[in-house]
């Protein structure tokens, strides 16, 4: 009788195990497949909460037309000094901004813009801009846009490597353009998540041997 109920003890123990690691491994893999989100004003793109850059995922917002020292005035750009990084935010964010326009709803306009005030902006081409290099008061940065190129059937996409604008070097205190600031979302590590089934297994042991 006693190793009769050792034994259903056991088969308890491993049935909660399994299911604590089964909860660790969903909060994980939820964690680093979550869905992007866009936020919108009418026809402007105003950011993306969880866009996955090479792995990475980020809170992303565009700001209002302004000089790259006003809206860094108090941070510093997430990719500067790093060319792809930056050039592989904005083919990330384009992705995004493309899937949403091809699967909204049909009565929603189309995203044309991004950066808050943009709708307003007399500059139609909308040159949104992710810097990676400061030199002097100059900074350098990859460009993207909206229906720019006859080629591009009117998605979002990055200026090509032969376009004059593959690469925007403008004075940091001068021409105003939407920038993309983006925040790196943390995300639990798989030991983290891992420790916190063992956790929650040992105390549901606890409970269940204490009974």
């Amino acid at each position: 009788m006693y190793q009769y109920k050792e034994h259903g003890r056991s088969i308890r123990l491993k049935k909660v195990l399994a299911g604590c690691l089964l909860v660790a491994g969903l909060a994980f893999f939820g964690s680093v497949q979550a869905i992007p989100v866009v936020s919108t004003d009418g026809n402007v793109a105003t950011g993306i909460t969880n866009l996955d850059i090479n792995g990475q995922l980020y809170d992303v917002e565009f700001s209002a037309w302004d000089t790259y020292d006003n809206v860094f005035a108090a941070r510093t750009p997430t990719f500067l000094g790093d060319e792809t990084g930056a050039r592989d935010a904005l083919v990330a964010v384009h992705a995004v901004l493309n899937n949403y326009n091809a699967t909204k709803d049909p009565m929603d306009p189309v995203l044309t813009e991004v950066g808050v005030g943009s709708a307003e902006n007399e500059d139609a081409d909308n040159n949104w801009l992710v810097p990676y290099a400061l030199s002097g008061s100059d900074v350098t940065s990859a460009g993207g846009n909206y229906g720019f190129f006859p080629t591009d059937n009117k998605q979002w996409s990055s200026h090509p490597p032969t376009s004059p604008g593959y690469s925007f070097t403008i004075g940091t205190d001068e021409e105003t353009h939407p920038y993309a600031t983006f925040d790196a979302v943390p995300v639990p590590s798989a030991v983290l998540l891992f420790l916190s089934g063992i956790l929650m297994f040992g105390f549901v042991a606890r409970r269940k041997f204490a009974a």
